[in-house]
């Protein structure tokens, strides 16, 4: 590896208004151990383009690799020697359900969703059919998962006589004296679901 040497790599950028000449490096989406980088976002930008973004794992590196030198690093040499652009959790934005934590000196986005609202303190039964021991619970293995569709789909432990759980949603009508299940279409129409049968104490359908 050769140190970038401002005399043979400079790049102009523009960030926020902000110009400026900077040197030339790699600019890397997160340090994956003991300071080093091995996903590759862009090569040839400066610093200041390289950490303008409000993502907290970027990371940069000064060195100007030629493409076998690079490899070698990424796939060989347990990766390339990297500098996080980020030391706090200052301008980070983690999402929705996520919060900023310093851990081991590295600002990193970890699953902490708003519970407060929930009236609901005792376990529920999960679409996936496991039982967690709160909705808090529930919530932060969706997050943890990146599972858009695990959600509450009654309150209490799952029974283990039943199928999947299908949830209890808008489009979901529940008829307690047939047995029977029906999707609501957006024109208001019942359509039956096959296979499926309902549980009228509950409100809820589920495969079976």
């Amino acid at each position: 590896m050769r140190q970038v040497d401002a005399g043979v790599c400079n790049h102009a950028y523009d960030v926020g208004g902000i110009t400026g000449l900077g040197s030339c490096g790699n600019c890397w989406s997160a340090m994956v151990r003991s300071g080093r980088c091995t996903e590759l976002l862009n090569e040839k930008v400066s610093k200041e383009e390289c950490c303008a973004s409000d993502h907290v794992a970027t990371a940069w590196s000064s060195e100007d690799l030629d493409a076998g030198t690079l490899f070698f690093w990424r796939v060989l040499g347990g990766g390339v020697p990297c500098y996080a652009c980020k030391e706090s959790c200052s301008g980070v934005e983690c999402g929705e359900g996520k919060k900023c934590v310093v851990r081991r000196g590295r600002p990193k986005c970890v699953c902490s969703p708003d519970c407060r609202k929930s009236r609901h303190k005792g376990p529920v039964c999960g679409t996936d059919g496991r039982s967690y021991r709160s909705i808090c619970r529930l919530r932060k293995r969706a997050c943890r998962r990146k599972s858009s569709t695990l959600a509450v789909a009654y309150y209490g432990h799952c029974q283990k006589d039943q199928g999947a759980v299908i949830r209890k949603r808008e489009h979901l009508a529940v008829d307690g004296a047939e047995g029977n299940c029906y999707y609501v279409t957006r024109q208001g129409n019942l359509c039956q679901m096959e296979h499926v049968e309902a549980d009228s104490t509950r409100r809820l359908c589920y495969t079976v």
